[in-house]
């Protein structure tokens, strides 16, 4: 009589992080600008991010613009083989001139924020009257 044993292998798949474990990483999101005489126009790709997952601050002239994910995969899900980056993301940008704080609006739209950062009246272009 032959017995056959046969051992279990355990294969050391990715699996994502539980909720209590994780630290919060960032990644920084692709964004580009557009300026003209009256401000900027500042579009931030950050996909997989609500509205309610965005934060914006301004410090004097630091812009910090944070975008939480919301669709995490479930802490049972176990792939096999992922290109996926479970990331929140972080833009700090430093802006050349003071903005009008009061003005600056704000949309997100399709994973995309779009920031409207109207100059501050001192930093506006003027002219000089040559006396």
């Amino acid at each position: 009589m032959t017995t056959t044993s046969t051992s279990s292998t355990t294969t050391n798949l990715p699996t994502p992080p539980s909720a209590e474990t994780q630290t919060r990483r960032f990644r920084r999101p692709p964004y580009e600008v557009e300026a003209d005489a009256e401000g900027y126009k500042l579009n931030v790709f950050m996909p997989g991010v609500a509205k309610d997952g965005v934060t914006i601050s301004l410090n004097g002239r630091n812009l910090e613009i944070e975008g939480k994910l919301h669709d995490r995969p479930n802490a049972s899900w176990r792939p096999i083989l992922t290109e996926l980056h479970w990331h929140d993301y972080r833009l700090r940008l430093e802006l050349n001139v003071r903005v009008n704080e009061a003005q600056i609006a704000a949309q997100v739209t399709d994973g995309i924020l779009r920031l409207s950062l109207p100059k501050a009246e001192e930093a506006k272009p003027r002219r000089i009257e040559v006396l």
